[in-house]
């Protein structure tokens, strides 16, 4: 009670102070100030290395909720906005749009993780299964296609190497159903919100597939969609020990003269809106440095 008796006897002070000199005007425009977690020398980099691709970075800090990078490409200069009007070059499709925030995309193989989720919780001996990859598969007419021919391959290795034959047998196997469930526990079909603005929302939905089509959902394809910051944040649960701590963008707001009206943090996220069990965290993990390993030697 005391502070914020004092907090209000301070802006009155220096408020008739003010007025008192003529510059009462000045403070009445004043707003309050913000400011944000991001690290604008990491977002720089990041934008420079997007350079003229479309796309959206993002990194948090999967511990404290804090948003270190969020880069959109193309993006523009607030203070000289683009005319976008009439525009047939391509150049400028979405610069006016947070492409981290508000949309969703094909979410290709990261989908595996719902997945090989549902096939940890629905398919008994699933860790003794063997499978066989050679490099395509004929479902009535359908192909489903993986970039290597694994050949016999059982449900771990499956998940470290990214083998697609592999998901799109157990999607096939697990069904809509329990792949909609599992889905819809790690947050698909649902609004996720980020310092109360609303994700575009990820989603899932093999109703009317195919059994073929049903396999490419299993992998991230058919109709599957994911917002970037939602794969964050999945991501950071499975870096978290399956605890998900939901992003922030805006790390105080201040007033004027510098007192702290607002302190952002990052909220632990609903256990029943995104759910990671500690089986599909660790086949996560060995899936990520997989990825790692691939991205060292391109860059070699």
């Amino acid at each position: 009670f005391y502070f914020f008796f004092f907090f209000f006897q301070a802006e009155d002070g220096i408020r008739d102070a003010q007025e008192s000199r003529g510059l009462g005007d000045v403070y009445k425009r004043q707003g309050n100030n913000i400011t944000l977690t991001l690290d604008s020398d990491i977002c720089t980099s990041v934008a420079k290395s997007l350079g003229d691709h479309k796309g959206t970075a993002v990194m948090y800090n999967y511990k404290t909720g804090e948003i270190i990078c969020m880069v959109s490409t193309p993006n523009y200069d607030p203070s000289n906005p683009p005319n976008i009007k009439g525009d047939t070059t391509g150049k400028y499709d979405g610069v006016y749009l947070n492409r981290a925030l508000s949309t969703s995309i094909t979410p290709g193989s990261v989908f595996k993780i719902v997945t090989c989720a549902a096939a940890i919780d629905e398919i008994p001996g699933i860790y003794e299964r063997k499978f066989r990859c050679n490099g395509e598969l004929d479902v009535s007419g359908d192909k489903l296609t993986c970039l290597s021919k694994h050949g016999s391959i059982g449900f771990v290795e499956g998940m470290s190497k990214s083998c697609n034959i592999v998901f799109a047998e157990l999607a096939m196997e697990l069904g809509q159903e329990k792949l909609t469930k599992k889905a819809n526990e790690m947050g698909f079909n649902k609004d996720i919100f980020l310092d109360n603005i609303k994700l575009s929302q990820s989603h899932y939905e093999a109703q009317d597939a195919r059994r073929g089509e049903l396999g490419w959902s299993g992998i991230g394809q058919y109709k599957d969609l994911l917002n970037p910051m939602h794969m964050a944040i999945i991501s950071g649960a499975i870096a978290n020990k399956g605890v998900p701590i939901m992003p922030y963008l805006v790390g105080k707001v201040s007033s004027p003269i510098g007192f702290d009206l607002e302190q952002g943090y990052g909220k632990l996220g609903n256990l029943s809106l995104i759910h990671i069990s500690e089986p599909t965290r660790l086949l996560s993990i060995s899936y990520a440095v997989f990825c790692l390993k691939k991205k060292k030697k391109k860059i070699k």
